[in-house]
């Protein structure tokens, strides 16, 4: 997903060099981490040696009979990521179940330990929004152990990456084939969404306001075994639309550094809350903002107390989901709502209660 539902393409690359990092049997898991040295080719023709590390997860496969499979509406009322479909010998129906997790014991996600301390409890934050939508505590957030690193098998991890540049994050997951119940997700959160110091944050904000939505990094080919298709969940871009002006606006009152960190600490608040909810399942809604009870008018209202006070006012709301893609504006404001506390949004509640409980959603 993302801009132009641009998807990942695929080819083959010449490999200069390999060796094994690590190989582990860890519980019933046999676990391979390998390092590479290819040759790609760009656009232009020009070659380069990229390094790259390849993880393999492998186990014995065995269906759980106890897992609460949810059927799939096929994107009807509700959005769900889903495994491919079965088909039921003699009827020859399809079944297709939703990607979900089992949420009889706890679901933890450890953060990598480079977040930037001021950004720490802004993630921990868009993770846990979440348990509003599901009415009880059923994530956690713990700090990922030293020596684990994303992709290593038994852990949902959200990456804190470092890299101003990117204009994006995104989630994936993997999930069981038949029944649907995810084992495990990462998330990769870019620093583009965070700033520190009020000169960073500045400087930072005029080159968003300025600068094309699409990282030609997120253009590059991917890597996967032959005969399987990647999909991409989310490719989830710095938006820049609307932007411009609101720099400007930002710029011109002087704000301090408080005040530009808590913009950006709610911005991460939001983006965060739309990867994890992919790692939950949810797929886009990109209806929600039609459901939003503000007109122009009242918005820039609320942006301005909120550039003032830090405040955003429990009666409104941009949008009915964090699954949506809007402006920097509008996250900005939905971050401010799940920092205050406010209940879920309208959309997030009920897809949760559709897939993970057996409550009558309409």
């Amino acid at each position: 997903d993302g801009k132009g539902e641009d998807r990942p393409s695929e080819g083959s690359f010449k490999i200069e060099s390999s060796y094994l990092n690590r190989v582990e049997v860890r519980k019933e898991i046999l676990f391979i981490d390998q390092a590479a040295l290819v040759k790609r080719r760009d656009s232009k023709g020009k070659f380069s040696d990229d390094a790259i590390q390849i993880k393999y997860t492998l186990r014995e496969y065995t269906k759980r009979v106890d897992f609460p499979s949810k059927e799939s509406l096929r994107v009807k009322k509700v959005g769900f990521f889903e495994v491919a479909p079965t088909f039921q010998l003699g009827s020859g129906r399809s079944n297709i179940k939703v990607m979900k997790f089992d949420i009889s014991k706890p679901v933890t996600y450890h953060i990598s330990s480079n977040i930037p301390k001021e950004f720490v409890g802004a993630v921990r934050l868009g993770i846990l929004y979440w348990n509003k939508a599901f009415g009880k505590e059923v994530l956690k957030v713990e700090t990922l152990p030293a020596g684990v690193t994303v992709h290593d098998p038994g852990y949902n991890i959200v990456q804190w990456v470092d890299y101003d540049s990117a204009g994006f994050a995104y989630a994936d997951m993997q999930a069981d084939p038949f029944t649907g119940e995810i084992m495990q997700s990462h998330v990769y959160m870019t620093s583009v969404f965070a700033v520190g110091g009020l000169k960073r944050a500045k400087d930072l904000l005029i080159k968003l306001a300025t600068t094309s939505n699409v990282s030609d990094e997120s253009k590059k080919k991917s890597f996967s075994l032959k005969g399987f298709r990647k999909e991409q969940k989310c490719n989830h871009h710095a938006r820049t639309s609307n932007f411009s002006s609101l720099v400007e606006t930002m710029l011109k009152q002087d704000l301090s550094e408080d005040a530009i960190l808590r913009f950006a600490q709610d911005y991460v608040i939001s983006v965060v809350a739309h990867e994890v909810g992919h790692t939950l399942g949810l797929r886009h809604n990109f209806a929600g903002n039609t459901y939003s009870n503000l007109g122009s008018k009242k918005f820039d209202e609320l942006m301005e107390d909120y550039m003032k006070t830090g405040k955003m006012d429990e009666k409104f709301y941009v949008s009915s989901s964090v699954m949506d893609y809007m402006v920097t504006a509008d996250e900005v404001l939905q971050g401010a709502s799940i920092r205050m506390g406010h209940p879920a949004f309208a959309y997030d509640k009920a897809a949760i209660d559709w897939g993970y409980t057996d409550k009558k959603v309409t």
